[in-house]
């Protein structure tokens, strides 16, 4: 499913980050990103691809048109469940089982 500018906008507002916090966790230019969010431009595949996965890391869930009720955006987490996942995975090491006695 390809994001639209306005599940972009919303999926951002919803994230509560604003544009400098999504450029740099997407690596898409800040200008595109505001054309693209005000409907000025279309940006490429890569980039608009780069932007919902960071959108989707910061938990949000892309909702597909189904039945006619249109596409969307919801929160997979709540802001404490999304900086609690973030915290985790900035420890760093190797991703393993748990050990146990």
């Amino acid at each position: 499913m390809t994001m639209t500018s306005n599940q972009c906008l919303a999926a951002r507002m919803l994230a509560d980050v604003d544009r400098d916090v999504l450029c740099e966790l997407s690596g898409v230019d800040h200008a595109v990103l505001a054309g693209f969010e005000h409907g000025r431009c279309t940006p490429g595949i890569p980039d608009v691809a780069a932007l919902q996965l960071a959108l989707e890391a910061l938990g949000v869930e892309f909702v597909p048109e189904m039945n006619g009720s249109g596409v969307g955006v919801a929160l997979k987490f709540n802001k404490s469940q999304t900086a609690a996942i973030s915290a985790w995975e900035g420890e760093g090491g190797e991703a393993a089982q748990d050990s146990l006695p």
